[in-house]
């Protein structure tokens, strides 16, 4: 099949298409979680009202007769505020909230025992009410709620232009940004797999390519050695994803060696030329 130039260069441009759609999954995936937050809260403990805001937004609301709850706020920027607050509705309340910043823990905020009595306090009261920018650093007792009855020391309102946006049922204002950033989080953390094996596999499938390898076996097996050793060496560090990513890497590349004569006949040519004459 491959002595058809034709089908041998699409072959070459449907391989590049799937190592370009790769490993721009590889690399977007850094790229988000370096310019945005995906924040996700776990409220539990509920004997109160647990309310969380994105600027001033309200994006959940937990009552004590429900069950605990895993609220995802999406992608934010850096700059987004994420409110934590929780309020009496008897003199007993209890409240528990954790929060993960890019899978990093950065608040665990809990009080009382929503089976048992809780700590005392003042019904219809704030008591609790923390602000945190959205890579979880914390920035003080800011709340969203006027300062009616507040029972937080040092509690101070936040300035948020768009300030509490009122709710209806079960309707919330905020909703978090419709993105495609999970799908790249969770498909750019492996993508470059398929593509070393693709790329060992389509060396392995090329002739010439192929002939070339076991011609310069020596070569090609003192390159694998030195790699493994290099791996071998950051093993203690890196654990076992060292030799992981030296495959992923090394087969990534392999891959983009293969395409390149693929697509380009004068390549292909001389690849087969040096296969044919022992060496280049």
């Amino acid at each position: 099949m491959l002595s058809r130039p034709r089908l041998r260069i699409a072959l070459g441009v449907v391989l590049f298409s799937i190592l370009a759609l790769g490993a721009g999954l590889a690399v977007g995936r850094p790229l988000i979680r370096h310019t945005h937050r995906h924040v996700v809260i776990d409220v539990f403990n509920v004997n109160s009202i647990a309310q969380i805001f994105v600027n001033c937004r309200q994006a959940a609301r937990v009552r004590r007769d429900e069950p605990g709850a895993t609220i995802d706020l999406g992608w934010l920027t850096p700059d987004d505020r994420v409110f934590l607050s929780a309020t009496s509705r008897d003199p007993h309340p209890a409240f528990g909230f954790l929060g993960f910043s890019n899978g990093r823990k950065f608040a665990k905020d809990t009080r009382g025992d929503s089976e048992t009595l809780g700590f005392p306090a003042e019904p219809n009261a704030v008591v609790f009410a923390k602000a945190y920018l959205a890579g979880g650093a914390p920035l003080g007792q800011i709340g969203c709620q006027p300062p009616a009855v507040v029972a937080v020391p040092d509690y101070i309102e936040s300035s948020d232009e768009t300030g509490i946006a009122r709710v209806k049922g079960n309707e919330h204002p905020y909703r978090s940004p419709k993105t495609p950033y999970d799908q790249i989080d969770s498909i750019g953390g492996w993508s470059l797999i398929p593509l070393a094996v693709i790329g060992v596999s389509a060396a392995i499938a090329i002739g010439p390519a192929r002939r070339l390898a076991w011609m310069h076996r020596k070569w090609v097996g003192g390159a694998i050695g030195l790699l493994t050793g290099l791996a071998a060496l950051f093993f203690g560090v890196l654990g076992p994803g060292a030799l992981l990513t030296t495959f992923t890497v090394s087969g990534t590349l392999l891959l983009f060696a293969v395409t390149i004569p693929l697509m380009f006949p004068p390549c292909w040519r001389r690849l087969e030329r040096a296969a044919d004459a022992g060496g280049p």
